[in-house]
């Protein structure tokens, strides 16, 4: 499901997946800012717990740099650190937020 369609509705879990710099904001967003409150919608949609993932690397049509080089480092998105939002203490990945 996309995170707009997600509008209005809640689940007791919600993975949001690929959330990335490179793809949050989007490279092709109008309006960064909107995909700051899509992001948003996304991690708020849940009753019990949301969880963030991304790729430490990747090896597919997003990565490509124009060099031909298709395996390219991602760094987590701005929106999270700007959110006070950082990876659980020796993980390799994103928080979990308990909702409140």
């Amino acid at each position: 499901m996309t995170i707009s369609r997600s509008k209005g509705l809640t689940f007791d879990t919600v993975v949001t997946m690929g959330v990335e710099e490179e793809l949050f904001p989007s490279p092709f967003s109008l309006d960064p800012e909107e995909d700051r409150r899509l992001l948003y919608v996304a991690m708020t949609r849940a009753r019990l717990s949301t969880i963030l993932t991304m790729a430490g690397t990747r090896n597919d049509g997003t990565a490509h740099s124009g060099t031909g080089d298709a395996i390219r480092s991602r760094s987590r998105a701005g929106f999270l650190s700007q959110a006070g939002i950082a990876p659980a203490v020796g993980s390799t990945y994103l928080s979990t937020i308990n909702a409140m």
